[in-house]
């Protein structure tokens, strides 16, 4: 059996299928895996065979230029059939996998007459939602998506601009709880499967310290990308370290990289962060929906400080659920208010 995925590039968005991959890989099903070249590691790891868009240097902006992403999501989609379409003929799937952010996947298996099972690495969002969200953001169709929709329309395939923020099946599967992710509302629900967060990846642990099960651990990790885009953002760790540096009650763990840090903290550029959830008492996180889920899994009470995009959408989300808190404004003397509280 073979299958063609279609992700896009971020990390957030690949990390959480790379378990499902390996699965379909370990029990005999050959997966093509479409992706950034930087990722191609990561995709051969679980036995699937890379392949990039037909140029390594290929980048949805090649399609409608100074635009949106979601602007230009559409167009890449349509920009791709080509390529896309004879690597189908000539290798005949059984079946395709794509992201939920990459529509060419959903077309693919509608002109092909493939069955096509989209994953959805964010929130499963209604149609009213995704339009509600572009509107937030200012985002209205131009004359390109315009074109776009009218062509595919003449294929057969009627999709709307909002489907460039979520493009979904009959047959999603997504990295969430039910109860986590936002009501359906216009969607069926009986086409979309919450799988939670799937956390069989494997983590080097082995230059990672023991942690002290004797003292409260506060993890604080704020994704991978963060930092090097906003360096700002390290005086919320160092309100962290104000907050419980050198406080023998407690350990700290973050990923803010080599720095000085007090006697009970550690600091590294990366973190395992799996095996450090299990052990870790309060979490602090950016909001990211994949570190989200995966505080969900081990069951650790959570503090979302969101940054930017949908981490604003997923803090919101995690305190009207009750399942965490949310702060704004960070400051040690905030930070160590809402962890007090959650402890």
């Amino acid at each position: 059996m073979k299958a063609i995925y279609y992700n896009i590039f971020g990390l957030g968005h690949i990390n959480p299928t790379l378990p499902l991959v390996k699965q379909l890989t370990d029990v005999g099903v050959k997966i093509i895996y479409h992706t950034s070249p930087k990722r191609k590691t990561l995709v051969e790891q679980t036995g699937a065979e890379f392949r990039n868009y037909g140029y390594d240097s290929y980048s949805a902006s090649d399609f409608n230029p100074g635009k949106n992403f979601v602007l230009q999501t559409l167009p890449a989609a349509v920009g791709l059939l080509p390529f896309l379409q004879d690597e189908i003929e000539r290798e005949k799937p059984d079946f395709l996998l794509y992201d939920s952010m990459a529509p060419w996947g959903y077309i693919l298996g509608r002109l092909n007459g493939i069955p096509a099972f989209c994953t959805v690495t964010t929130f499963a969002l209604s149609r009213e939602k995704r339009k509600s969200t572009m509107a937030r953001f200012g985002i209205q169709i131009d004359e390109k998506n315009i074109e776009t929709l009218t062509y595919l329309r003449s294929r057969g395939i009627n999709l709307e601009l909002e489907d460039a923020l979520g493009c979904y099946s009959d047959h999603n599967i997504v990295f969430t709880t039910a109860d986590f992710n936002p009501p359906l509302e216009d969607l069926n629900p009986e086409h979309f499967m919450f799988m939670g967060a799937m956390v069989e990846r494997e983590e080097d642990v082995s230059s990672f310290p023991k942690l002290d099960p004797s003292k409260k651990i506060i993890t604080m990790s704020l994704g991978t990308i963060i930092l090097r885009e906003d360096p700002t953002v390290m005086k919320w760790y160092q309100e962290f370290m104000k907050a419980f540096g050198n406080d023998d009650r407690f350990q700290l763990v973050m990923n803010a990289g080599d720095i000085d840090v007090p006697s009970n903290c550690i600091s590294m550029k990366r973190i395992p962060q799996l095996h450090v959830l299990k052990q870790t008492d309060v979490f602090i996180n950016h909001g990211g929906i994949n570190s989200m889920n995966e505080g969900l899994h081990f069951g650790v009470p959570m503090i979302a400080i969101p940054h930017s995009n949908d981490q604003f959408t997923n803090a919101a989300r995690l305190v009207e659920t009750g399942k965490g808190l949310s702060l704004t404004q960070v400051t040690a003397e905030s930070l160590r208010e809402k962890v007090l509280e959650l402890l």
